[in-house]
This record gives structure tokens, C-alpha cells and sequence, in this order.
């Protein structure tokens, strides 16, 4: 019998996920299902879309109330090994979701503190204030943060820029409206870095948030011996945007006379504009406390904040398509997020994160288990930075010293690597046991990959999202296999980095 006419077909699979996908986003669930299973019907098996369709699947069974079908879906998903390695936070939650919903909860909260798996999403946060460093204000919404080439200005100062009229109405009523005076004379101030503007529209975000009067009760409050949050405040929601901001650490105690001198001096110049400032009016009873807070601000936004980074891309999409240009990163913005300022630091760090939109994104790169430390680096790494270069950027900048492993050991930077480029041998590489046996070889075919995508990144300049599946699961292989410090580890690495990158406008986060 000729059954060719019912042979698997990965577009007609496409159509009925998007139909899925429509009658989901409308929560007819029913239809959804339906939808969803003929697509996976139809999906090749083995393909990207039968992954995608059964994981779609398994969401329509959570809200129809089927959970062990559910549960069904998601171990085909990961048994699949085709899903997005970037979205198993996704399935992981709905697993844990659904043992919940069943009253496993010992087995919910096991997987909900389950290991970390590499490439896996552990942060995804909007800034709660950043600022333009240098001249890349002008291509770049000053609200939201993303790239646009057809900006519209302030109407008042030159400033600024927006990437239309919503973000220019939200920026000037949660900060520019006080700012917009004060931009130039601070822009002409050379004493004034990147970290004073932060600190300033910190303060200005607040104030406009909760008001002068409020902000200044909980400073004085904050800086109350035994001080405490009050849950029940009826200003809750302002409350905790305060603590977000104004509870991280400034290091004032363990910073030198001078620096705290510095502080000092320009939060009284702050202070300054601000009650010459005729868009806002400060009370002259509050201005000691404003000072203060300043100083506070201050000092976090230079321990906490740091850059922003995207392509070099000034002429929009044509311009990745020029063979043979050097890839370049602009630090485009200094940030300020409160759960990414909480991590700690190690010169071999375990998550990364890349900028999406204006939108903050962590990823684990390497495995991390249940209980174990996120560490992210403070600007220095052991494989690009020296070991006395470090110890004194680390404690110069945040007053400590390292004791990671890479410190402790004093592991080689790349230059003792010899890690001239990234291309590695197409040969088969043999990893030895301790005693020079060979027990593995990684095949030609998956290096060959891995040289595709560094020929791809580094001579024409375009990438898709997917290869980043293939990168992390080729550097679980390494983490499993090879004992750091190893140059095709690290090299790894930075492919993995410059392909978050160069895909940072294939990807969209969004926050509610």
C-alpha cells in the first residue's frame, strides 16, 4: 500500500501549532489540544517542531486541569532533547506546577530547586534605572533603552532622545520632567561619571514615586538602628521600590576619606541644582536628608551598577551582512538591578547576562547544583585578567580580595593558553583519563559544528538563536569531560557570548 501521501511534514506541523498557539492565546484550551496534537502528528519525529508542539501541548493539559497528561508531555519534551535548552525553565515550572496542583508538594519543591543547567534562564529583569555613558544616547531610547535609528527629542533640552511619544511621555513624568534642567550643567561638569547621573535619577525616580516628604521619612527611618520593613504599610508597593534600591550595599564604612570626600562634595552640588530646580520644589527642612541620601546613592550606583553592552550597529541590519568587519561591542548604557546586584563575584563565574531590549537576561554557563552560589564577575575574569591585576581592580573597586579557585590555584589568562582564535582542530579530540588512557573521543562532525558557527560569527557576521542550543550542550560535554583550566573550554565561552550578541535582536523578553 502507498502511504506517501500520509508522510510526515514539518510545515503542515507549523500550521497547526500556530492554530494551537491562536486558540490558546483566546484560552479555548480544547481547541488548543486539538490543534496541538495534530501538529505533533504531523511533526517529524525527532524535529525541533515536535518538541516545540508537545511542550505546547503539555500547557493546554495544565489549564484543562490534566495533570499527569501534563507531566506526560514534559518528559517527551526534555526526552526529545530538541527543545530549546534556553526555555527549560519553562517545562521545569509547569512540572513543578503540576505536582503542586496534585499535592506532591515535597516533589513541586524539589523541582523548583532542581540543578541548573547550562544555558538555562535564571534572571530576567528590567533595569530599575540606567543611564547613556558617552555619545550613545543618540541611538538609543532613553526610557526604554532600545536601539532606534528614527528617535524623536525632548522638547525642551538636546539631551535626549526617545523612540516615540509614549517613553517620551513616561521618562518625563517618572524623571525627566526634574531632570531635564539639570542634564546640561551636569554634562558640562567634568568631575561628574556615569555612576553620579545613575545615582541622581535613582533619586529622582523615588521621589517622584512616593513624594519628597515620604522618600525622607524612610531615610531617616532606614538609617534607624534595628530598622525593619513594615509589611503592612499601606504605601507597601513605594515602600519596596525603595528597598530595592536604596537596602543595596555602598561600602561607605570601608571606603577611604578621600573617596567619601569626593561623595560628599557632589551630592552638595546636587543638592544645589536641585532647590534651583523650578519644576520641583524641595522644602529647605528636607534638603540635610536629601544630601544624605545622595551620598548613599552615590556610593551604591558606583559598587552596584554596571554596563550595558549590544553589537556595533549604527546603520541597522545591512550592516552585519559586510563580510570581513571586526566585531565590536558598544557599552552602551550603566544600569542598575537589584537581584543581579545581590550576586557575588568569582573570577571563573558560573551565569552571564545579556541585554534584550532594554531587559536584563541571566544564564547559567556552567552547571550549577541545588544550594550552590551564582557568582558573576565585577569587570575582571582569571582567563583575561592577570592574578595581580585582579586582586587590585577587585579591591580598589569593592574592597575585598578573591578567594575563588581560579585565585587560589592561579589559573593561566588566555595569553598562557595560547588562544590565538577561536577555530579548533576538525580533528577528533581525544580526552585521556589520569592515566593517559584514551575513554572518549568528541566526534569530527561536532567540532566541524562548532567551526561552522565560529566561521559564521567571525567572517559573516550573522547567526540564528538555535545554534545556542548546540554551543551549551558542547560545553556540558566539555564541563563533564575537561578539568579546567582548558583552552577549548574557553574558547567555548566566548563563542557562546559573541552569539548571545550578535542574536540579542532574534529574541524577545518581556516583562508584566
Amino acid at each position: 500500500m502507498d502511504c506517501t501521501t500520509a508522510n510526515k511534514n514539518n510545515d503542515t506541523s507549523d500550521q497547526y501549532r500556530s492554530r494551537g498557539n491562536e486558540a490558546f492565546k483566546i484560552k479555548n484550551y480544547e481547541e488548543s489540544l486539538k490543534m496541538y496534537t495534530q501538529s505533533i502528528m504531523t511533526a517529524e519525529i525527532d524535529s525541533l517542531n515536535f518538541a516545540l508542539s508537545v511542550a505546547n501541548r503539555s500547557a493546554a493539559l495544565y489549564y484543562l486541569e490534566e495533570y499527569e497528561h501534563s507531566l506526560k508531555d514534559i518528559d517527551q519534551a526534555f526526552k526529545s532533547k530538541r527543545y530549546p535548552l534556553q526555555n527549560n525553565y519553562k517545562l521545569f515550572e509547569r512540572k513543578g506546577n503540576c505536582y503542586r496542583q496534585m499535592n506532591h508538594i515535597s516533589i513541586a519543591l524539589e523541582l523548583y530547586s532542581n540543578q541548573l543547567f547550562l544555558g538555562e534562564i535564571l534572571i530576567i529583569e528590567k533595569p530599575i534605572a540606567g543611564v547613556f555613558k558617552n555619545s550613545m544616547w543618540m541611538f538609543n531610547c532613553n526610557y526604554c533603552f532600545q536601539r532606534c535609528l528614527s528617535a524623536i527629542p525632548c522638547s525642551k533640552c538636546s539631551q535626549v532622545v526617545y523612540c516615540d511619544e509614549t517613553c517620551l511621555r513616561k521618562a518625563h513624568t517618572c524623571y525627566h520632567g526634574i531632570e531635564c534642567s539639570l542634564v546640561y550643567p551636569l554634562k558640562a561638569d567634568p568631575t561628574i561619571e556615569p555612576t553620579h547621573d545613575l545615582a541622581l535619577r535613582c533619586f529622582v525616580k523615588l521621589i517622584n514615586l512616593m513624594g519628597v516628604e515620604h522618600f525622607c521619612s524612610m531615610v531617616r527611618k532606614y538609617n534607624e538602628p534595628n530598622f525593619s520593613f513594615d509589611k503592612n504599610s499601606n504605601n507597601c508597593f513605594m515602600d519596596k521600590t525603595f528597598h530595592s534600591i536604596y537596602a543595596l550595599g555602598g561600602n561607605e564604612t570601608k571606603r577611604t576619606v578621600s573617596n567619601l570626600f569626593f561623595m560628599h562634595c557632589t551630592a552638595s552640588m546636587m543638592v544645589s541644582l536641585l532647590s534651583l530646580n523650578e519644576y520641583y520644589d524641595i522644602p529647605s527642612n528636607l534638603l540635610g536628608t536629601v544630601g544624605v541620601s545622595l551620598v548613599h546613592l552615590l556610593c551604591i550606583a558606583n559598587l552596584n551598577s554596571y554596563a550595558s553592552v549590544e553589537l556595533s550597529k549604527y546603520i541597522g541590519k545591512s550592516s552585519n551582512n559586510i563580510s570581513n568587519r571586526p566585531a565590536t561591542y558598544d557599552s552602551v548604557a550603566l544600569v542598575l538591578c537589584s537581584a543581579y546586584s545581590l550576586i557575588n563575584h568569582s573570577c571563573d563565574p558560573n551565569v552571564i547576562v545579556q541585554t534584550y531590549s532594554g531587559v536584563e537576561v541571566t544564564r547559567a554557563i556552567q552547571p550549577i547544583s541545588k544550594g550552590s552560589q551564582l557568582f558573576i564577575d565585577y569587570g575582571v575574569k582569571f582567563f583575561s585578567h592577570g592574578k595581580e591585576e585582579r586582586i587590585t581592580h577587585l579591591f580598589d573597586q569593592y574592597q575585598f580580595q578573591c578567594r575563588c579557585q581560579a585565585c587560589t590555584n592561579d589559573w593561566p589568562i588566555y595569553a598562557s593558553l595560547e588562544l590565538d582564535e577561536l577555530f579548533i582542530s576538525n580533528g577528533p579530540l581525544i580526552i585521556n583519563d589520569e592515566d593517559g588512557d584514551n575513554h572518549l573521543s568528541i566526534p569530527k562532525t561536532t567540532l566541524s559544528k562548532f567551526n561552522e558557527i565560529v566561521d559564521l560569527l567571525l567572517i559573516h557576521h550573522k547567526i540564528n538563536v538555535d545554534c545556542l542550543d548546540f554551543l551549551f550542550s558542547f560545553l556540558d560535554l566539555l564541563y563533564s569531560n575537561f578539568e579546567k583550566p582548558c583552552t577549548i573550554h574557553y574558547k567555548c565561552i566566548q563563542l557562546v557570548q559573541a552569539c548571545m550578541y550578535y542574536t540579542s535582536d532574534q529574541v524577545q523578553y518581556a516583562i508584566e
